[in-house]
């Protein structure tokens, strides 16, 4: 069996074990249940409010950040579907509503507070909830809300809606009447809001443990820092070349301050790491203010933006500070002193943004690497690429090898441009992989 044959079938199995979870309730509704059915529409709003509220379940464990999860899509991928299914879960209870209302007016009475006061509060403030969720994770930031706040409403709601949720079913009865129905159903959303408890409890106790400091921050450029860390007595993190680790710069990891930054340090070097951070966002912005021996806990590894050992060689389309995983790639290979033939096509608007340069010159004399670099807006002199990354400018330096892997990470824009492209070279899906550096 080949490796694309083996990523089809897991791909398979994880999108049958998904839809499997999201329509389990439909099934368990009809067992043991001998009252007759009602009208089509009210049977049908019940089943989008049952999936509805496994949907929202299933994002706890979607966002748990574990690895059996994280390792099989990736960061984005579970970005992505995090927020689709969110989207998608919003859609199923409004729809929820409107079919039991449109199939039977007299349902209005559940948000009647006439009768009965805490059901109708209940209610009217889960929609309201749900109303909120979708409002701050699709305009976070017009709303001025910083990541942290944001993070802890997000949470706070889901898990208001979610049980506000449990207990309507419970109350209602109508297909959740047995003690076994019961059972099942709050144990099955005790497991969902455990996820979260375990990333908000159980993961902070362990980094816990496991602390790191800062040993140095370096300039690379105007705006573009270093920070190198240090294990703090034990013997530090191993990681794959090209994954991200979440970070805090705490006294405590009980923090909601975790933010995203890949490796940019070889995977050789597991007792001292490197992340390269631009100044922007609420972390970013005082990564230059960190002193030497300030505390810093790491979770991680996360992430599958990593070269296969399969791979023939290996395409890089890199986009401004999108160049942090893959300069990991690169010194990672540096010191196997890999031959495999590489090609990166960096995109930056000026010269001054180029981060790496100088080294990126050197690695070309060691690696089989080439280097393009394509600026938006060069200086007179300048020799090489101009204007941005394109199709015609990536099939000017595509590299033609069987079993060759492509990576971009860059601003969303030019990841849609590259990913099509790429895809209409007919390269496998499994053999493209994307990391987004925005998604918070």
């Amino acid at each position: 069996m080949t490796l694309q044959q083996r990523y089809r079938i897991k791909v398979v199995l994880w999108t049958g074990l998904y839809i499997s979870l999201l329509t389990a309730p439909l099934f368990f509704a009809r067992m043991g249940h001998e009252e007759p059915s009602r009208n089509f529409g009210t049977e049908f709003g019940v089943a989008l409010g049952f999936m509805a509220l496994a949907m929202m379940s299933l994002q706890f464990m979607v966002t748990g950040r574990f690895r059996w999860v994280a390792g099989m899509f990736g960061a984005d991928a579970k970005l992505q579907l995090h927020r689709f299914a969110g989207i998608a879960a919003g859609c199923l209870i409004l729809g929820h509503v409107a079919f039991l209302l449109i199939s039977n007016p007299e349902n209005i009475s559940y948000f009647d507070p006439r009768e009965n006061l805490p059901r109708a509060l209940a209610l009217i403030a889960a929609l309201t909830s749900l109303t909120l969720i979708l409002v701050t994770s699709n305009w976070r930031l017009p709303l001025g809300l910083c990541y942290e706040r944001w993070l802890l409403i997000h949470g706070l709601l889901s898990l208001f809606v979610v049980f506000i949720g449990l207990v309507h079913i419970l109350q209602v009865g109508f297909y959740v009447s047995t003690r076994g129905q019961q059972v099942l159903w709050s144990l099955a959303t005790a497991i969902a809001m455990g996820f979260l408890l375990h990333v908000r409890l159980v993961k902070p106790w362990q980094l816990a443990r496991r602390p790191y400091k800062v040993n140095r921050i370096e300039r690379e450029l105007e705006g573009v820092w270093t920070m190198v860390v240090q294990a703090n007595g034990h013997g530090g993190m191993r990681f794959k070349s090209g994954q991200f680790a979440w970070i805090s710069v705490k006294k405590t990891p009980f923090t909601l301050q975790k933010n995203p930054y890949s490796f940019s340090s070889s995977d050789s070097a597991f007792g001292e790491l490197a992340f390269t951070i631009k100044e922007e966002g609420d972390f970013g912005a005082g990564i230059k203010r960190l002193n030497p021996g300030a505390p810093v806990y790491l979770e991680g590894p996360y992430g599958v933006f990593t070269l296969s050992e399969d791979a023939t060689g290996a395409f890089f389309v890199a986009g401004g500070i999108g160049i942090t995983p893959i300069m990991s790639m690169l010194r990672s290979l540096r010191d196997r002193r890999d031959r495999r033939p590489l090609v990166l096509i960096y995109g930056n608007s000026d010269i001054d943004g180029i981060v790496f340069r100088e080294e990126l010159e050197t690695l070309q004399q060691v690696l089989n690497l080439e280097v393009t670099h394509v600026l938006e807006d060069p200086p007179a002199d300048w020799q090489g690429e101009t204007g941005y990354i394109d199709a015609d400018l990536m099939e000017k330096h595509r590299l033609c090898r069987e079993g060759c892997e492509y990576f971009v990470c860059a601003p969303g824009v030019l990841m849609d441009v590259v990913e099509t492209t790429i895809a209409g070279w007919g390269v496998p899906t499994r053999r493209i992989k994307s990391e987004r550096f925005d998604f918070v």
